[in-house]
């Protein structure tokens, strides 16, 4: 099982999705990225979800982590969202373009898994329930296994 999300983007206000002014949130897409990846990770005879994320915003970094406490809140049929203290991030596929790629089971590629290497996409960040950035790509890269 996992789940793989990138996208660096560099878009305009108009690709701002909620209805936020542009004075308000002062953003610069320029030159932000967003990577997100949960995956089960086995160890040692067991299993734990593993959660590795970065989104650059606005010069400020926000790492997003399993050892950091991040945590699934959510996982549905194509979208994830974590949450670590105050923080929540949700990425979500909403037009797949799937092509298939082998992957690794025991050593072996023999898995098919079904990666759409770019594709549309939403994402949003909050602290605290307010949002830091929401926005729609058609650029995304999106693998999702669960």
């Amino acid at each position: 099982m996992s789940f793989i999300v990138y996208r660096k983007w560099s878009c305009d206000y108009k690709n701002v999705i909620d209805a936020f002014s542009y004075d308000r949130l002062r953003l610069r897409f320029e030159n932000n990225s967003l990577m997100l990846s949960v995956a089960d990770i086995p160890m040692l005879g067991f299993h734990f979800t593993g959660i590795i994320g970065v989104v650059l915003l606005n010069g400020r970094e926000y790492r997003i982590a399993t050892y950091l406490g991040a945590k699934v809140k959510e996982i549905g049929k194509n979208s994830v969202t974590v949450g670590q203290g105050d923080y929540e991030l949700t990425a979500e596929l909403t037009e797949k373009n799937a092509h298939p790629l082998l992957a690794p089971t025991n050593g072996d590629m023999c898995r098919t898994i079904h990666e759409s290497a770019s594709c549309k996409a939403s994402y949003s960040f909050s602290f605290k329930n307010e949002k830091l950035c929401e926005f729609v790509s058609d650029k995304a890269g999106f693998e999702f296994e669960y």
